[in-house]
């Protein structure tokens, strides 16, 4: 019946998560576990809107998913495309910057979008979250950035540090 009501398709105690979303399959799991450690000392119903704010939080990525999960699939073809193409010469940084800048807006958005689903325009301190969660996703993407260019480069650490402050930069401007 939770199933149901929730519309979370697993219930788990395994994994370093309270909930997640996992694209490919299509898949909410909530880490009951988790919950247990983070609401020691909570009242009864602090423990249901945490709850309540995590559901409804995985929830928002499916939805965002739904819209927006092919144009973010498609940046990253490109940008991975156009890093190779850098990688031997045949396309300009700049453009490697320019596909980053564009993902990296649809992971702010995306991650602004489902910390706030469910709470009021005066309660957005979850921006602080979405940094994290954002940080967590570039760190990823740099990496990979890395590995297909295949060496140390200098001029990718740099753009990729400054790219890393220009994000966050932007996202402390949400807060504001």
């Amino acid at each position: 019946m939770w199933f149901s009501i929730l519309k979370v398709d697993e219930f788990t105690t395994e994994g370093g998560f309270k909930g997640i979303y996992e694209p490919n399959k299509d898949k909410v799991s909530i880490n009951l576990d988790n919950f247990n450690t983070v609401a020691e000392g909570y009242d009864d119903i602090e423990r249901v809107v945490e709850f309540a704010n995590v559901v409804t939080h995985e929830l928002s990525h499916r939805e965002y998913a739904k819209e927006l999960n092919n144009y973010m699939n498609e940046v990253l073809k490109e940008l991975t495309s156009i890093t190779k193409q850098y990688s031997k010469g045949d396309a300009p940084l700049d453009l490697v910057s320019k596909k980053l800048k564009t993902f990296y807006n649809y992971v702010i958005i995306n991650e602004s979008f489902a910390f706030g689903s469910g709470k009021s325009y005066e309660r957005l301190s979850h921006l602080d979250a979405t940094g994290s969660s954002v940080r967590s996703v570039m760190t990823s993407i740099n990496d990979h950035i890395r590995k297909t260019v295949g060496r140390k480069d200098r001029q990718v650490e740099k753009m990729l540090s400054e790219l890393y402050t220009e994000t966050m930069k932007a996202i402390r401007k949400l807060k504001d």
